[in-house]
């Protein structure tokens, strides 16, 4: 299923269900790949062609992401024998 005929707020609005947060979706004819994830902004780039299990990928890959942040805050503790 081509998300070309989709509309944007429905398309952000599963991406921000599957991210846990709000998340800024972007369908381009211009994307070089089908899908690309910005960390930082929270964005998903989508080509016209994608699918919408492009979309649910990229807006999991970006839950992973902020889980783990918070996740490891200090990774030097983290495995580290006590005597």
């Amino acid at each position: 299923m081509s998300i070309k005929n989709m509309a944007l707020e429905f398309l952000e609005f599963m991406a921000g269900v599957i991210a846990g947060s709000a998340v800024h979706v972007v369908v381009s004819n211009r994307a070089q790949s089908n899908v690309t994830v910005a960390l930082k902004s929270r964005s998903i780039v989508l080509h016209s062609q994608a699918g919408l299990f492009d979309l649910c990928v990229a807006a999991r890959i970006l839950r992973l992401k902020s889980d783990t942040r918070f996740r490891n805050v200090n990774p030097d503790v983290r495995g580290t024998r006590q005597r």
